[in-house]
């Protein structure tokens, strides 16, 4: 993983080139960019920063792939190739290069010493790399457990190097050798000013900080915040662990923070988590949100697959005389779902025509329905599917599903031969929903009809529009193979084309601020 993120890395840092000549190029010909006004750093500094790193990698081409070998598979012939490539190269901007990898190689083996090295004779890409060196230097210093080492290393990295793509990296480093320096208190001060954005690891640092200071409750408060807000991470466990440590087991949260975490992981599917955590929190439940939670539970239920179970509980939520419309509309179609998954038919239509009784203009009835039609036509029941597709769009025109609905529809009459209402279905796709992702397959299956009907003019309209409204599309491609197959005829120009918006297209070119080193790095 170490070695992928250091060649990508150098990788990214080669794509520099044409921006730095670009860059150079600029200030020869006007003296400042565009964008230097908007920039607090000095454009002709950058400029030469940039030009800089173009030197080093035009320099070191060749140097690349014996990199690669070496980081990879750190043979003693493999170190000995780029030590002589960077003794060869001791004068110009190749050889710098060469050792910057040579102490990252000895920095992947242990080899701490050798690495700091190395880094001293690739000092004269400080202007341009001094945040990596100065980062690597430390971690290298932390490899051998010198915390002294690490905090003079870092001590001012946020002030000289403000823009540095490795704030979090060096944050944490930094925070970790000043707990071991037991300095908790200046841990905890930086720390905070760096929580923003929010991320896992810094909160765990910091609520290492606050227990190595004694601020057992402090360091609670972190830890529970990682475990509630951040559940899906790495530290939450380790969150979770601390907790316990602390006396703390099972965390203390109240129901909205335990319902919270139960959400994210929702969200990131893990339903069978959810699961084991909102069994107990149903019993927590406040009387008004008893309905919700149990609702809550037998949907995580059924995502996590544990159908039977989540049949019983919805059949009797629904039994509730203090379920609402709109728990009842969930709840039938949670069940409709589970008829559909264990294809049971009867079953399954019953709940649908439940539910068009109850709630015919919930979201949840839009939801079955579409579920429904996709049942039947994966079951290659194209008439049945079309049923419900209809009914879908047809009590709501504008709704979430409709769009797909609509295309689906015109689609599987064309496959039962249709064609007439395939026709009529694809122009009036157009007409509805001009800016749906089904419209490039409505355009080119609406030529494909014209040109089965031999009207070939009309076939080349729809094919032309096709490929000037979307160019890079797969239908366009196909478009573009069919009109070069059609005869020359004068192509038609039907009105429902006329009304089609055009795609938003991207900029011809963009330049981005040339004086930016950051965003050059990025």
């Amino acid at each position: 993983m170490v070695v992928q993120r250091w060649s990508t890395f150098l990788c990214l840092l080669a794509a520099l080139l044409a921006h730095a000549d670009a860059a150079a190029q600029t200030h020869k010909k006007t003296g400042r960019t565009a964008q230097s006004q908007k920039s607090p750093q000095k454009p002709l500094a950058n400029a030469s920063k940039l030009h800089h790193i173009r030197r080093a990698f035009v320099a070191s081409t060749d140097l690349k792939v014996m990199a690669q070998q070496l980081l990879e598979n750190r043979t003693p012939q493999a170190y000995k190739g780029v030590e002589e490539y960077a003794a060869s190269h001791s004068k110009d901007d190749a050889g710098p290069m060469a050792w910057l990898v040579l102490g990252y190689a000895h920095y992947l083996d242990k080899d701490f010493p050798k690495a700091r090295e190395s880094w001293e004779h690739a000092e004269t890409l400080a202007p341009v790399l001094g945040d990596y060196l100065t980062w690597l230097r430390a971690a290298a210093w932390q490899g051998e457990g010198n915390q002294e080492e690490v905090v003079k290393a870092l001590e001012g990295f946020d002030q000289k190097y403000p823009d540095s793509l490795n704030q979090r990296q060096v944050a944490l480093l930094y925070a970790g050798a000043l707990v071991g320096e037991n300095r908790p208190q200046q841990a905890i001060a930086y720390l905070e000013k760096h929580r923003t954005p929010a991320a896992p690891e810094t909160e765990l640092a910091l609520a290492g900080a606050y227990q190595a200071e004694g601020m057992k409750e402090k360091a609670a408060e972190v830890f529970r915040r990682i475990y509630f807000e951040m559940p899906t991470s790495d530290q939450a466990t380790l969150a979770s662990l601390a907790l316990q440590s602390l006396g703390e087991q099972p965390p203390q949260g109240s129901f909205d923070q335990k319902h919270t975490r139960i959400d994210l992981l929702v969200k990131a599917r893990r339903f069978q988590d959810a699961v084991n955590e909102l069994s107990p929190l149903v019993e927590q439940a406040p009387a008004e949100k008893l309905i919700g939670m149990r609702m809550e539970y037998a949907a995580a239920l059924y995502r996590a697959r544990r159908r039977d179970d989540a049949q019983r509980l919805l059949e009797n939520v629904l039994q509730d005389p203090k379920a609402g419309a709109e728990s009842k509309a969930q709840g039938l179609y949670l069940l409709a779902e589970i008829a559909r998954d264990k294809d049971e038919r009867s079953t399954h239509g019953e709940l649908i025509a439940q539910l068009r009784t109850l709630a015919p203009e919930s979201n949840w009835f839009q939801e079955a329905l579409h579920s429904s039609g996709n049942m039947y036509m994966l079951k290659n029941e194209f008439d049945t599917s079309i049923k419900f597709f209809e009914e879908l769009y047809h009590r709501q025109k504008k709704g979430r599903f409709s769009p797909n609905a609509h295309w689906k529809t015109a689609w599987l009459n064309y496959r039962l031969g249709n064609r007439e209402e395939a026709a009529r279905l694809f122009d009036e796709h157009l007409e509805l929903y001009p800016a749906a992702s089904e419209v490039p397959a409505a355009i080119y299956w609406r030529g494909r009809l014209a040109e089965e009907e031999g009207n070939t003019g009309q076939a080349r309209a729809y094919y032309t529009k096709l490929t000037e409204h979307f160019r890079f599309y797969y239908y366009a491609n196909l478009a573009r193979g069919r009109l070069s197959k059609l005869e020359t005829t004068e192509a038609g120009d039907p009105a429902v084309l006329d009304a089609l918006p055009r795609p938003a297209a991207p900029p011809a070119t963009w330049d981005p601020p040339q004086d930016n080193l950051r965003l050059q790095k990025a």
